[in-house]
């Protein structure tokens, strides 16, 4: 199981000012995995509760999904993903704590 370090390495600086400013934000990233994305893969990705797969690009080891920004770092967790990137804040929304 990865470290909560570990986990933070792979994603984008950005993605975390984002889950530490409002988690709620849903955005658009591109998941780096270390291997081709098989079909169990995308549907690991999918079976998760508020993220939704957008596009895989198996030449280059990539998937596309959307959700919100405090379920990536779930996401990171995972041993085949290398990277996740932001691409795109799709909308912000504040949670009330």
């Amino acid at each position: 199981m990865p470290t909560e370090q570990t986990k933070s390495e792979k994603l984008d600086y950005r993605i975390i000012e984002i889950i530490n400013a409002s988690p709620a934000t849903e955005i658009k990233v591109i998941i780096v995995l270390n291997r081709i994305p098989s079909p169990d893969i995308v549907n690991d990705i999918s079976a998760m509760s508020g993220v939704s797969v957008v596009k895989v690009i198996p030449d280059i080891n990539v998937i596309k999904a959307k959700g919100k920004a405090r379920l990536f770092y779930e996401v990171a967790s995972k041993n085949y993903v290398s990277h996740i990137i932001l691409e795109e804040i799709l909308s912000k929304e504040r949670e009330n704590i």
